[in-house]
């Protein structure tokens, strides 16, 4: 015993078991014993421990003092040591690379185990993994906050299977503070958001090339400088939606400096309406019908403009010749007329594709057709029906069932009409007719027809006299008529008188001709002729 007490270094020992063994060799003091075994000592102090592991081989930072835990076969299973080494650490080893608890109330509360730390569970499952327990029904929570009754305060939590982060405080702001990128992840490993250290936020993608990058697909597009505060990206359709109540808008506003609200783009819910506004004003809509308006925000038409401009409408086309207007309806899928502008020249085209036997351009006026342009090329003028080339129908003054004014010239006018056996009648109702042909010659026009004179005209530019018995448009005679060359007369009637009546020349100028009078002395001889046959017949036996 006093070989025991002398390896402990213990002044008084009073022992009621018999399991110290003071012949060891390993250890100082070995007790083997199946009862406890208790320590009382008759007070301690902070300078002074109850019980105290002191290394009597080195001191300050070399020191190390360690009290260990030993299986049957000596094995070292785990130690709780001050391990200086440079370092003053107080170590607590599970040298069987198990898990290390805290009981409290005889109670485990945290563990510590090689894959993390937990506090209120005993299966960590990362290594840096801090996890608590349930601080409140099913909601694990880890609190921070200051010392002043909570005014700072910072929870992390789980609630209903989702985790959270709040500063719930009020006038308290929620900080996260990253180096280089702060960077979110789900799915344990999967980014899906990240913030650089430019301030630059991507959704989907790692490298924003905006302030917002939103990118469900890779498009390998370009950026414009100029647009490049919110990017939608994706490798397909990509969109962005606007989602308003029923009798709300959804609007994208347009603001500078002097106006909030300069421009915008609106869409109203309860009337399905879009207008379009610029400078402060709606400059287009597009009602639940898709009439469009310019100018106006009640159209009634597929295209309504309205302006107190007088140029309403202006297209121009960059195209080297034409310019075109294409109209087609839904009768005919190849059926389609146009209006082209081509160097100057302006054309309608009706049925420009050729797919129906009957086209026509028509023209009308209060609700009436005017005038009509049919598939031959007729045209037509207050009727819709003909077999010529060109009708002017229902006028008045004139001299054919058929026939309408012609021309208007402030109070003149003059008519043109056909009879319906085919006579067409030609009247001014205000001086002469005059015809001029492709020589520049003129003449007054009277019935001039030579057709039944067997000779035809006397001479250029005879004028005829011609006539027919019987009404034109009813029970016409063919067969009766009268043609004489009044030319011819006159000059007869200038033989035997003398007189010139017949003047002809270039321009204004007469050209000097006169009169022949051989139509009496033609008598003369033939009238003595005749007295000289006379005279023979007298002197026969």
């Amino acid at each position: 015993m006093t070989n025991a007490r002398d390896k402990a270094n213990i002044p008084v020992l009073n022992f009621q078991s018999k399991g110290i063994d003071d012949n060891a060799d390993a250890t100082a003091i070995t007790i083997d014993s199946s009862e406890r075994i208790v320590l009382t000592t008759t007070g301690s102090t902070s300078s002074s421990p109850n019980l105290a592991i002191k290394d009597s081989g080195q001191s300050g930072t070399g020191a190390k003092a360690r009290v260990g835990f030993l299986d049957s076969g000596n094995t070292v299973l785990g130690e709780v040591g001050y391990l200086s080494g440079g370092n003053h650490e107080l170590s607590i080893k599970n040298i069987q690379n198990s898990d290390i608890s805290f009981f409290t109330n005889n109670a485990e509360k945290m563990r510590l185990t090689s894959t993390g730390l937990g506090i209120g569970t005993s299966s960590p499952n990362s290594v840096t993994n801090l996890q608590i327990g349930d601080t409140y029904a099913n909601e694990p929570m880890i609190r921070m906050e200051t010392t002043d009754g909570g005014n700072k305060r910072l929870d992390l939590y789980v609630s209903n299977g989702h985790g959270y982060v709040t500063s719930t405080q009020s006038a308290q702001d929620l900080n996260l503070a990253s180096r280089v990128n702060l960077i979110f992840k789900t799915d344990t490993s999967s980014e899906r958001m990240r913030i650089t250290s430019g301030g630059s936020i991507g959704i989907g993608e790692t490298a924003p090339l905006g302030l917002l990058h939103v990118k469900t697909g890779e498009s390998s597009s370009s950026v414009h400088a100029s647009a490049n505060e919110l990017i939608v990206e994706g490798s397909a359709n990509t969109g962005i939606s606007i989602l308003s109540g029923n009798s709300n808008e959804g609007a994208i506003y347009f603001g500078d400096d002097g106006n909030n609200d300069v421009g915008r783009i609106r869409y109203l819910h309860n009337t399905n309406q879009m207008d379009f506004t610029t400078n402060g004003g709606i400059r287009a809509s597009i009602n639940s019908s898709g009439q469009v308006g310019i100018g106006t925000t009640s159209p009634s038409t597929p295209l309504e403009i309205a302006s107190s401009d007088q140029n309403l409408l202006y297209l121009n086309s960059s195209h080297a010749t034409n310019a075109r207007i294409k109209l087609q309806g839904g009768y005919h899928s190849n059926l389609f007329s146009e209006i082209v502008e081509s160097a100057g020249s302006f054309s309608i085209d009706v049925d420009a594709n050729n797919q129906e036997a009957n086209s026509h351009f028509k023209v009308k006026v209060k609700g009436s057709e005017r005038m009509r342009i049919d598939s031959n090329g007729k045209v037509l003028i207050n009727t819709t029906t003909t077999n010529n080339g060109m009708v002017i129908s229902n006028g008045s003054d004139t001299s054919g069932n058929n026939a309408c004014y012609g021309l208007e010239r402030g109070v003149f006018k003059s008519t043109i009409g056909m009879s319906s056996i085919g006579t067409m009648t030609l009247k001014n109702f205000s001086g002469e007719i005059i015809v001029i042909d492709s020589s520049g010659n003129s003449t007054t026009i009277s019935p001039h027809n030579f057709e039944v004179i067997p000779d035809g005209a006397s001479e250029d530019l005879a004028w005829s006299y011609y006539s027919r018995k019987g009404d034109t448009e009813n029970n016409f005679d063919n067969t009766k008529y009268i043609s004489a060359d009044i030319t011819k007369v006159i000059r007869k009637v200038e033989n035997l008188t003398g007189d010139k009546l017949i003047y002809t020349g270039t321009g204004s100028t007469d050209d000097g001709s006169t009169v022949s009078q051989n139509i009496i002395q033609d008598l003369i001889t033939r009238i003595e002729s005749l007295e000289a046959e006379v005279t023979a017949l007298k002197n026969q036996p």
